[in-house]
């Protein structure tokens, strides 16, 4: 999710509590809640107050006051993106679309938000690859992602649309999925096997977006933003095509305790067989 202030800032907002962090603030929540029960009125305002805090943290993983110290999000804007994820599951979901320029902004909202989700995902997995050409790799696609959903966010502001409207729920699962990987994987090798191949799929992901807006734009005889957003999705492939021939001549190797054994060269767009 992206926010956007009134003088033109994009500020990320990302799920930013961890697995262990929400069960202490769910537990948290619920017990200052009991406690909330009893004494005067100041102890039950107050106590209630940090129960509802906590619990809600708990439930959107998401925390107002982190945000603000590690991705300099506004404390008025944490809160209202807090508050937004807690009436999400109330609402009745996407907005109508009632033209064909209403589907391509939805599109390009989701691109923008799961460029967002990407980023995150790679700076929490730069420290966490084993391999060096990996860790070279994710950090050079965080500032090309980076990139892209400025452009993403030009092509939205001359739509006169904002940006943070709609999150990409299959990216966010996706993401999940990438996470899980990584703390499952019984050693560094595999995790870095596993690590790409879950990336590939979120790239495959933000592909697929790209050209369907890209010929969303282009139906639309809005051919700069076409051209634009096909760029985009050929930038991705290229580093689909660099993470393919990675995994088959050195991680999956690896991964598979056949590291001194010499490769085949991965022809170009040729899928990484499990």
């Amino acid at each position: 999710m992206a926010n956007r202030s009134a003088a033109g800032t994009h500020y990320h907002t990302r799920r930013n509590v961890t697995g262990t962090e929400r069960w202490v603030s769910l537990l948290g929540g619920l017990a200052l809640g009991a406690a909330a029960q009893r004494g005067g009125f100041m102890k039950r305002t107050l106590f209630g107050l940090a129960s509802a805090s906590l619990l809600a943290r708990g439930a959107t993983r998401y925390c107002p006051m982190k945000a603000a110290i590690t991705d300099n999000v506004p404390l008025r804007q944490g809160y209202s993106n807090m508050f937004r994820m807690l009436a999400k599951p109330f609402m009745s979901g996407t907005a109508s679309i009632d033209n064909f320029q209403t589907l391509y902004i939805n599109e390009l909202q989701e691109l923008h938000n799961a460029k967002g989700q990407m980023e995150d995902l790679l700076q929490s997995l730069e420290n966490v690859v084993e391999h060096g050409a990996i860790r070279q790799k994710l950090s050079g696609y965080r500032m090309q992602v980076k990139h892209h959903q400025e452009q993403i966010a030009s092509i939205l502001e001359r739509c006169d649309a904002s940006p943070e409207i709609h999150e990409d729920d299959a990216m966010e699962a996706l993401v999940n999925e990438t996470e899980k990987m990584r703390k499952v994987s019984g050693s560094e090798a595999l995790r870095d096997a596993g690590i790409v191949a879950s990336l590939q799929r979120l790239i495959h992901h933000q592909i697929a977006g790209l050209g369907t807006a890209a010929t969303y734009a282009k139906t639309m005889d809005r051919m700069s933003e076409a051209e634009t957003l096909h760029r985009l999705m050929e930038e991705d492939k290229a580093v689909d095509d660099a993470l393919s021939g990675l995994a088959k001549e050195l991680i999956n190797p690896a991964a598979a305790g056949k590291q001194n054994e010499p490769q085949a060269t991965v022809s170009q767009g040729e899928p990484v067989l499990p």
